[in-house]
This record gives structure tokens, C-alpha cells and sequence, in this order.
């Protein structure tokens, strides 16, 4: 999801991005706040894609310890 925090804003960190990924026992969101449109899914990209990183450590993991026992 894309907006403008306000329409009344000219200057400042106008443009709000929100993105959300649900996985299995997990929803994953990342929202951002930046001047340009573009920079903001830039970094909402850069978000999610580290809490992706997490959540495929974590689950990786999981199943390590799962199949030693």
C-alpha cells in the first residue's frame, strides 16, 4: 500500500509505503516513511527482505533441532 501521509503536506516525509507478507504461523510487515514515493518501497523493500532473512533463520533452525530429535 502506497499513500501520502496528508494532503495538506508539502514537505517532509509525505509518502507512507506498507508492505505485508503472511507465511505460515507469521505475518511479516514493513512500513516506511519518505520524502520521495520512491524511496520509501526501496526502503519498505529493504525491510521486509531482512525480516525474511529472519524468519527463514528461524524456521531453518527450527527444523534442525525437529529432525535431531
Amino acid at each position: 500500500e502506497i499513500s501520502r501521509t496528508s494532503n495538506h503536506h508539502k514537505r517532509g516525509q509525505v509518502f507512507e509505503t506498507v508492505a505485508s507478507l503472511k507465511l505460515p504461523k507469521k505475518a511479516l510487515r514493513a512500513e516506511e516513511y519518505a520524502e520521495d514515493i520512491r524511496t520509501a518501497i526501496d526502503q519498505a523493500r529493504n525491510t521486509l527482505r531482512s525480516e525474511i532473512e529472519k524468519y527463514k533463520t528461524q524456521f531453518v533452525e527450527l527444523n534442525k533441532k525437529k529432525l535431531a530429535k
